[in-house]
């Protein structure tokens, strides 16, 4: 057994996670958290633009923005130059937020995704998946409206860099409140576990990178630079972890 599991109970006490599995009851709760778009991206989203500029994606490539929550993700697409963007939300008042900024939006789950199979070239979930209730079904989702050849970015935290701020919280605070522990539902993967889980669903090739270290490593490189920290050190021991997977 892994320490964040043996943690998990700690860590769901320390997050005041709301276990929920109606899915109106969530959506109710979303509208009511209203998620804010920040004026900036900020750098946890560097790496999936940098792949998509490296990779040279068509700007005409058909680009998916599962789970977009405020629209961030939507807005520095089209401000990169994408022109043919679907973005969806679980919340109205998500879907109407990134309205302005996507080709199509509507309202919809990560669990049931109303588009054809073999529909998009990229498909991005960025800080989403750990808030669905069914993980295996959306990222088999995911695969389905993925071309051939197509790929899936996906973000979301590392359940060793929640465990270690989880057992510090007691000694050392965190300064903020993040809006991610107020949200419905909040699970945690470790680096195996999420690239265990993307093979299950098809995805035929998955590369992970890290961003940002661990809890205080990366705090003290945040001030110092003023920017959170990407290196190959912090693989797995980084505070994100960003999944390519191709179909």
């Amino acid at each position: 057994m892994n320490i964040h599991e043996l943690i998990r109970p700690v860590k769901k006490q320390w997050r005041l996670i709301r276990e929920d599995s109606d899915f109106e009851r969530i959506r109710e709760g979303y509208n009511q958290l209203h998620l804010q778009m920040p004026e900036s991206a900020g750098p946890v989203y560097n790496p999936l633009f940098r792949s998509l500029d490296e990779t040279k994606v068509p700007k005409n490539a058909r680009v998916l923005d599962a789970g977009c929550g405020s629209g961030i993700v939507s807005r520095e697409l089209r401000k990169a130059g994408f022109s043919d963007i679907t973005a969806f939300d679980i919340s109205d008042v998500n879907v109407e937020a990134v309205r302005p900024f996507a080709h199509r939006s509507y309202r919809s789950t990560c669990e049931d995704i109303l588009e054809e199979a073999g529909t998009f070239d990229i498909v991005v979930i960025w800080g989403v998946i750990e808030h669905c209730l069914d993980i295996r079904r959306v990222l088999m989702e995911i695969h389905r409206v993925v071309k051939g050849g197509g790929r899936a970015y996906l973000m979301t935290d590392n359940a060793l860099w929640q465990t270690i701020v989880a057992l510090k919280q007691p000694i050392v605070p965190a300064s903020r409140k993040y809006k991610r522990l107020v949200q419905p539902v909040d699970a945690d993967f470790s680096t195996r576990e999420m690239d265990g889980l993307l093979a299950e669903a098809g995805f035929v090739r998955r590369e992970m990178t890290g961003l940002g270290g661990l809890p205080i490593a990366n705090g003290l490189m945040t001030k110092i630079s003023g920017q959170t920290t990407e290196h190959w050190l912090f693989k797995h021991f980084c505070g994100r972890m960003i999944f390519q997977a191709w179909k």
